[in-house]
């Protein structure tokens, strides 16, 4: 459900939120229970159901796009950290929500949107927003702390999927680096890749092998006392196996993305049932917060799943592709 971008626009410009924001003083609390108030509020501020934390303060909103000098968006950030700090959560969340229409594609707006709708109540709407900023800061601390807290409010905290030991190992690495970074790290691999084949090419030139010899110190290929064209091919090998591998996960998950499978319940409450009609069978009831994953759509009608093979059909306007 993020709208859009429109060419040309950016976040807000540093210089200008570095004047207008407040600077906060306090030490950051850690745990599950670390600052739900918005980047760039005042330190101090109560959040609901929360400890009061003094919150990190933020220059500026971070973007993945070029920044150029649009004040109004700084202005309009700016409006709903003030509108925060007044106790309006409505009116702050209103504000950053206008920053999205307009094309922000920023972390900080979308943890400020979920922050602002944490504070109002609206679990499902918090959970999206704070998942949303996750997939733009995936390794941001109080992004991830908010999501546990928010997490164990779940009515559905059964349904949450918790991932095992093994699966945490293969996944750290694209579940802790944005698509940008993914991108950067198939093309470092890239480079290294063709570098290495060139190597191998003219491993038997003398310039080549005494380079080798250099910067192989702690090849794999040497601790097995392979030869130096042993050691090439192999180093070789390994570097176009983790650029497929990297490349195959970052396009994997953008393509993921765009047919927007992963889905949050906004609804307070509601029914699953077995077909897309309300007069079949009752299934089960979901709640505000919970992640699921959509499939089938039938007029106003969608398919969920969950864990466990367990799936149901619920009202369109009852979830929201993050």
């Amino acid at each position: 459900m993020r709208r859009a971008s429109a060419t040309g626009r950016s976040v807000v410009v540093a210089a200008c939120i570095a004047v207008v924001l407040p600077a906060v003083g306090g030490a950051r609390a850690a745990g599950p229970a670390a600052a739900t108030a918005p980047r760039g509020a005042s330190a101090g501020t109560t959040v609901t159901r929360v400890t009061t934390v003094s919150p990190r303060r933020a220059d500026a909103p971070r973007d993945d796009r070029p920044r150029g000098g649009d004040a109004a968006l700084a202005r309009l950030y700016v409006r709903g950290v003030r509108r925060f700090d007044a106790g309006d959560w409505s009116g702050a969340e209103a504000a950053w929500d206008s920053l999205v229409a307009a094309g922000v594609r920023s972390a900080d707006v979308w943890y400020n949107i979920g922050c602002a709708a944490f504070e109002r109540g609206d679990l499902g709407r918090a959970v999206l927003a704070w998942e949303r900023a996750r997939r733009l800061a995936p390794r941001d601390a109080d992004v991830r702390a908010n999501l546990e807290l928010a997490r164990s409010l779940l009515v559905d905290h059964e349904l949450v999927e918790r991932p095992g030991r093994v699966r945490r190992l293969l996944t750290w690495v694209p579940d802790h680096l944005s698509d940008s970074e993914m991108h950067r790290l198939a093309d470092a691999f890239f480079v290294l890749a063709c570098a290495l084949g060139v190597l191998l090419v003219w491993r038997r030139r003398p310039a080549v092998r005494t380079l080798w010899r250099r910067v192989s110190v702690v090849s794999p290929g040497r601790l097995l006392g392979l030869s130096t064209t042993g050691d090439l091919v192999l180093a070789t090998v390994t570097a176009a196996l983790l650029f497929g591998l990297t490349l195959g996960t970052v396009t994997w998950r953008e393509r993921a993305a765009a047919a927007r499978r992963d889905a949050i319940v906004t609804s307070e409450s509601v029914a699953a049932y077995a077909a897309p009609d309300a007069g079949s069978t009752h299934q089960f009831d979901l709640h505000a917060g919970t992640r699921v994953r959509l499939g089938r759509t039938r007029g106003r009608w969608v398919e969920v799943r969950l864990p466990g093979d367990v799936s149901g059909w619920v009202r369109r306007d009852a979830v929201e592709a993050i």
